[in-house]
C-alpha cells in the first residue's frame, strides 16, 4: 500500500460516516415520532444506516489499496 488518495475516496472514511450519521439521528430523537408506522420505518432506517455504515467501513479497510494522503 504504497499509493495515496484523497480523504473522499477513501470507502472506510465514507463507512465511518454513514455510521455516525446514523448515530447522532438516532441520539437527536429522529426516530421518536407519534406515528408508530413513520416511527417504526425510520427506526428501521436509522439501524440500517448503522449497520451499513460499519460494514461499509470494515469493507473498505479490507479491500483499501491505497493509503490515505496527509
Amino acid at each position: 500500500m504504497y499509493d495515496t488518495k484523497s480523504l473522499l475516496k477513501s470507502r472506510g472514511v465514507w463507512g465511518a460516516v454513514i455510521a455516525i450519521v446514523a448515530a447522532v439521528l438516532d441520539a437527536a430523537g429522529v426516530a421518536t415520532l407519534d406515528d408508530g408506522a413513520k416511527n417504526d420505518l425510520i427506526d428501521a432506517a436509522i439501524k440500517l444506516g448503522e449497520v451499513g455504515g460499519g460494514l461499509l467501513a470494515l469493507w473498505g479497510r479490507v479491500f483499501a489499496t491505497k493509503q490515505i494522503a496527509k
